[in-house]
């Protein structure tokens, strides 16, 4: 976690003592660190998303490639890089299933042919 996430974290944690609602923790993993700007950005648009004070916890994950992944409770926003190539992924191998179910595949290659 950067110190900015952690100051975030502290700070919105802290809110529930002061009468504000307690912060709910958003899980966040990203391909590389944020800068202090771009960790609070994110931190405001995920409270607009979720009606809720966050404290983040940032986690840096080179594996996603790009993006940013997030869990906040049993809510799971996949924006990564990774996680949209393995959806594009499972959707040309589900066509290709298709195609090939219903005959398609097979006469595409014997025009070629």
């Amino acid at each position: 976690m950067t110190l900015s996430a952690e100051r975030t974290a502290h700070s919105t944690a802290s809110a529930g003592i002061n009468g504000a609602a307690p912060a709910a923790r958003a899980h966040v993993r990203v391909a590389v660190a944020l800068r202090e700007d771009e960790t609070e950005a994110l931190r405001v648009a995920l409270e607009h998303v979720f009606h809720r004070p966050l404290a983040l916890e940032i986690e840096t994950t080179p594996d996603i490639l790009g993006g940013v992944w997030v869990r906040v409770g049993d809510t799971v926003i996949d924006g990564s890089l990774r996680g949209k190539l393995e959806t594009l992924r499972h959707h040309l191998r589900s066509q290709c299933d298709s195609l090939l179910t219903a005959g398609k595949w097979s006469g595409a290659r014997t025009r070629e042919s």
